[in-house]
Formats: structure tokens, C-alpha cells, sequence
């Protein structure tokens, strides 16, 4: 038997009696002590097989990046509004491990600091990204993108090796 469920089957056993022996409550403290030490290792393997899966078999998976460089003139609200927009391309079949941000100055001399928007995103077979780029989603977040550009977007793709 699953010591996890034996331990919750004495524990409900020990509650339901009244419990006013102090060994009964010993027992009851060590056995709930148990049980709290078996939900971490059991969160903790958990988080584990999660990390494991995230990285299985992503090779030859496709690592898309975009790069964006808006006009000076934009508010923080427009700036805010565009970010919002960029943020449904996650939504699009087929896009995972979509994330998007604002360049932040980490005082490296090599920075690409002229583009203040990134985002990134991971495709599981090129179909998928070709697929994407003709995703009426895509096609409208870009012509929305376009007037508050300065440049056009710069990107750049390679495969998980």
C-alpha cells in the first residue's frame, strides 16, 4: 500500500477518535510531520519530471527571435498596449515557449540596445513556423506593429542543437 495513503488513513483514524491520550497525539504529530515531509518530496520530484520533460527531445526544434525597435515618440501606454498585442502571438497553434519583454540595460558594452521590445518563442517542426508566419493572427499583430516602428523588425532563427 502507498505509504502516503497509509499515513492519511491513520491520520483520519486518529482524528476521528478523540485524541486525548498524549501517546494518540505523539502519534498523531508524527504521523501529520510525515505527511507534510512526503507532499515536498513528492512537489519536489514532481518539479523535477516537469523540468525533465521541458527539455526532452527539443532537438531540431526551432528557436524564433524578434526584435523590435519603436518609435521614440510612443507613449508608455502605447508602449504597454504593444505588448499586449505581442503577447496573443503565444495564443497561435503550434508557438510554445512564448515569451516577450522590454530590453533592459545591463550595462554590456555588446548590447543590442537600439531594440526595446524582444520576443521569443520555440516552434517543434519548421511546418509550424511557416504555418505561423501565415497565421492571420501574426499577419494582424505585425500591420498593427508597423506605425509604431522605427525599423523594420530584425530576427533571427537556429535549430536546438
Amino acid at each position: 500500500m502507498n505509504k502516503g495513503i497509509l499515513i492519511i488513513c491513520i491520520l483520519s483514524l486518529l482524528s476521528l477518535t478523540s485524541c486525548k491520550d498524549e501517546k494518540m497525539q505523539a502519534a498523531l504529530t508524527s504521523i501529520t510531520e510525515e505527511l507534510e515531509t512526503l507532499k515536498r518530496e513528492n512537489s519536489d520530484l514532481l518539479a523535477q519530471i516537469k523540468k525533465q520533460d521541458r527539455n526532452a527531445n527539443r532537438t531540431n526544434h526551432l528557436i524564433h527571435y524578434v526584435f523590435l525597435d519603436v518609435k521614440d515618440e510612443i507613449s508608455e501606454k502605447q508602449f504597454q498596449y504593444l505588448l499586449k498585442e505581442i503577447k496573443t502571438l503565444g495564443d497561435i497553434p503550434g508557438v510554445n515557449d512564448f515569451e516577450v519583454g522590454r530590453f533592459e540595460d545591463m550595462e554590456d558594452e555588446n548590447t543590442l540596445s537600439n531594440r526595446e521590445i524582444n520576443f521569443e518563442m520555440r516552434f517543434q517542426k519548421k511546418t509550424n513556423y511557416y504555418a505561423y508566419q501565415k497565421s492571420a493572427e501574426h499577419i494582424r499583430v505585425r500591420e498593427l506593429l508597423s506605425p509604431f516602428l522605427a525599423k523594420p523588425p530584425v530576427t533571427y532563427d537556429y535549430l536546438v542543437q
